[in-house]
């Protein structure tokens, strides 16, 4: 794995983390405001990234209903676009409407 430091419109500091192989899934972690006290460097976010890989949490996860999916882009696209539509029949059966 390879890490390059990345700075955005010289505001935002990121590190991306590249994998030798091919990646199976994007994971976006932020770590908290600059304003707020947060650095790039905060041990959570390094601990969550860590443990979001854990067969372990996975099962707890779901036990919760929260699946985490590590896909492709478009495995992930196909099936937000599955969710959306199991969504939106179930809220035109019920005339559901915003307030």
């Amino acid at each position: 794995m390879r890490e390059e430091p990345r700075r955005i419109a010289d505001r935002l500091e990121a590190t991306l983390r590249i994998p030798d192989g091919d990646p199976r899934g994007i994971a976006v972690i932020s770590h908290p405001l600059p304003t707020h006290g947060g650095t790039m460097r905060n041990p959570l976010v390094a601990g969550i990234a860590r443990a979001m890989k854990s067969p372990a949490l996975a099962e707890k996860l779901e036990h919760e209903t929260l699946i985490p999916v590590f896909d492709t882009p478009e495995l992930f696209a196909a099936h937000l676009k599955k969710e959306r539509a199991a969504w939106e029949a179930v809220i035109r059966r019920n005339a559901i409407v915003p307030d």
